[in-house]
């Protein structure tokens, strides 16, 4: 069931995904990625991906021993396996650990986050480009035409909408 979104008692879905509407949306992507960039390109994040990367590392390499281990594989060999996905676990562990507790790191993650929020929310506060980009992705029995962007309610409707299509285009992505 796709979710409706309402304004002003007037009723909006989110048009299916395509390659098309993936088209039609791109200028607001590229802006709202130069915008991110603008806001966070003086922020140091290497020591952040680096962590994250090795995480992301490691967890591949834990997954791989774990398909291994579905197999038949012998009892002396399955030992062995084990030890390698604990020892990686702990390795994870010291990793997430080190982004969550060191004040240097999480105030850069922090940091980096609030930066893209306001580059999301200059996006967002955009009449000029937030409207034309409403009305490729909402159909429903009204148009975006009946919506006024100058509406004090338009701030929760257009964040909802936008928010449900970038979760859409996540979900779609992922499987």
């Amino acid at each position: 069931m796709k979710k409706e979104y309402c304004f002003n008692g007037k009723n909006f879905i989110l048009k299916p995904l395509s390659l098309g509407l993936m088209k039609d949306i791109m200028p607001m992507l590229v802006k709202l990625r130069k915008l991110i960039y603008n806001y966070t390109s003086d922020i140091d994040m290497t020591e952040v991906n680096k962590a994250r990367q090795n995480i992301a590392d490691l967890e591949k390499a834990k997954e791989q021993l774990s398909e291994q281990l579905e197999g038949n594989v012998p009892n002396d060999e399955r030992l062995h396996i084990i030890n390698r996905i604990n020892s990686l676990n702990e390795k994870i562990t010291l990793y997430k650990n080190e982004l969550d507790n060191n004040n240097d790191l999480s105030e850069k993650i922090r940091l980096y986050n609030e930066c893209s929020a306001l580059a999301v929310y200059e996006l967002f506060t955009d009449p000029a480009l937030i409207k034309p980009v409403l009305g490729k992705l909402l159909e429903g029995e009204n148009t975006v035409d009946d919506i006024n962007i100058e509406d004090p309610g338009s701030i929760k409707f257009v964040s909802e909408v936008m928010t449900g299509f970038f979760l859409y285009i996540r979900k779609n992505k992922t499987g």
